[in-house]
């Protein structure tokens, strides 16, 4: 056939071991991996320090689960909806509503992600790859932290993987038509789920598109219409009107704004296009390495499941760079593909070094030189293989960090088992509500600056002081209301001066952390609290706690009082 000239067949790579057939014992080692990853996500679920994001769906689950509503204060919280409806049915499955019991569903997803790309991994490349793979994903630090964070991040991971790789076998099983359908619903069940939990959805499904407009320009079909003449210039002026039209559509999206839009704490990074390439060399230099050098290996050798994997990571590893937001924890969904390609590169280069190693000693034999005894041998490659190991683990910050947390962690637990269940620490907050609920007392007006912890701790709040916060609301204005909690926001240190002249006596508490921080308490506002307000004595430790007592003055007082008391939207 003529098409033979230009198709060449995707073969498994002779250098490599076969992929696993499936059968019990592939069964046993992925539920074995389950309950290694699950281990040491637990192990830590109660030492990692609470993330004030983490409050959201604390709050908004404890109202679904007491009343069905999203509810946090007089606001709400919509975003991720099911998830946070997730938190409140597991509050009502344990009987509890604290931060541990909020962090299981992010702590099951994230172990359940290991044992299922493991398995992927086995059968459509080799099990030597897939333990690879699979033991980079269990102990790398941003994987098992995400775990440990009641967000939706490792759950949004999860589904990306589920939907990329039913999809990549319904194109690629060779399974009759009705098997691959059902595939493909199943994909689109979980990509509709994952683009509810977060809009980034949208990034991996280009990169998704990439990988099949290539498998299907690389089929027999395809590549025998493209080696015909006429049709060459037709494809190319297909391929430039595409290429224009996904552009203007970019461009015309709402979503376009909306990708480079950067709350002010984040703006440090929000042109730093080389964030992740950072991220990347600096927690997992090695694999970083060898990642790369995957992409040549996958070329050569014409690896189809390596050509998927670098097509869903480099394309979220590109936008996420041009992106406004920048967070390691926001390209959690595309490490799984990451670590397959290191685990490819690194299954390619043992496998060389074995070979090295054994025509060697074959060969030392023959001639009767043999520098390692037969009894030897096993003792030998057992501590190779361990120093392989340590340097992988020394080499990679990531994992490195991973390992001696779990160490301390399984170490308070022998010593302490009830540190197992603990609650995650969250100072300076965490066991000073009635300190601070006593040196508060019941002022007119109640200024916070963490208003999800405050609320958290201590029930209520009237204002909030945080300037990156007036930047994620709708309109982006001072003295604007935060639909997620019905408070007004206030960030300028004139007009919160305004506002505490208005009230006969008022308390405001800042954490230290955010005293003087340019996105949350600046230090306009730090200087006129110290000119209306005092300090409080004693203070409680960790904190900023000024009050004043005053004559109420001011002509705007009726409005400014009326819009503060109005928690309407």
């Amino acid at each position: 056939m003529r098409t033979s000239r230009y198709v060449r067949v995707m073969r498994h790579p002779r250098d490599m071991p076969a992929p696993a057939s499936g059968g019990r014992a592939l069964a046993y080692q992925t539920f074995a991996l389950f309950l290694i990853a699950l281990l040491v996500r637990l192990l830590g679920n109660g030492s990692m320090p609470v993330h004030v994001d983490e409050f959201y769906h604390l709050l908004a689950g404890q109202s679904w689960a007491d009343d069905g509503s999203l509810a946090i204060l007089d606001g709400a919280y919509p975003r991720a909806a099911g998830y946070t409806a997730l938190t409140g049915l597991t509050f009502l499955v344990f009987g509890e509503a604290g931060m541990f019991v909020a962090r299981l569903p992010a702590l099951l997803a994230g172990a359940l992600l290991v044992p299922i790309m493991f398995h992927w991994t086995a059968i459509n490349v080799n099990l030597r790859t897939a333990w690879l793979a699979a033991l980079m994903l269990c102990f790398a630090d941003s994987a098992i932290e995400q775990s440990q964070f009641a967000r939706f991040y490792t759950l949004h991971a999860l589904l990306i993987w589920l939907g990329a790789t039913a999809t990549y076998g319904a194109l690629c099983s060779g399974r009759p038509l009705g098997p691959s359908v059902l595939r493909l619903l199943g994909a689109a069940v979980c990509y509709v789920a994952a683009l509810h939990l977060q809009v980034t959805t949208l990034i991996h499904l280009a990169g998704l598109g990439l990988f099949v407009v290539g498998y299907v320009l690389t089929r027999p079909a395809a590549m025998s219409a493209m080696s015909e003449r006429r049709f060459r210039s037709l494809l190319v002026v297909a391929a430039i009107a595409l290429l224009f039209a996904l552009v203007a559509l970019g461009v015309a999206s709402p979503l376009a704004s909306e990708f480079r839009q950067t709350s002010l704490w984040a703006e440090e990074h929000r042109n730093d296009i080389l964030f992740y390439a950072r991220n990347f060399v600096t927690r997992m230099p090695i694999l970083t390495v060898l990642a790369l050098a995957s992409v040549g290996f996958v070329v050569l050798r014409r690896l189809r499941a390596g050509y998927f994997c670098l097509a869903l990571i480099a394309v979220p590893f590109i936008a996420h760079s041009l992106a406004g937001m920048k967070s390691f924890r926001y390209l959690l969904y595309a490490l799984p593909f990451f670590f397959v390609l290191a685990a490819i590169a690194t299954d390619l280069m043992l496998s060389a070094l074995s070979r090295l190693v054994a025509s060697r000693s074959a060969a030392m034999d023959r001639m009767g030189r043999a520098t390692i005894s037969l009894s030897a041998r096993p003792i030998v490659t057992t501590v190779l293989l361990g120093l392989v190991a340590f340097a992988a683990i020394a080499g990679n910050w990531s994992i490195a960090r991973s390992v001696k947390r779990i160490a301390v962690d399984a170490h308070q637990a022998a010593i302490r088992p009830a540190s197992l269940v603990s609650p995650p620490p969250d100072w300076p907050w965490q066991g000073a509500s009635s300190e601070l609920r006593n040196a508060i007392g019941n002022p007119s007006l109640f200024v916070v600056a963490d208003d999800l912890r405050a609320v958290h701790y201590l029930g209520t709040f009237d204002l909030l002081i945080n300037r990156s916060r007036i930047s994620d609301i709708v309109p982006a204005v001072e003295f604007g209301r935060d639909f997620r909690t019905g408070r007004r926001v206030v960030g300028s240190g004139a007009l919160l001066a305004e506002i505490a002249a208005c009230y006969p006596d008022g308390a405001i508490l800042v954490p230290n952390e955010r005293w003087g921080v340019h996105y949350a308490v600046p230090p306009d506002v730090t200087r006129a609290i110290e000119d209306f307000a005092q300090p409080t004595g004693p203070g409680v430790e960790g904190f900023h706690l000024y009050r004043w007592r005053h004559s109420p003055r001011g002509a705007r007082c009726p409005y400014l009082r009326a819009r503060i008391a109005d928690r309407s939207a």
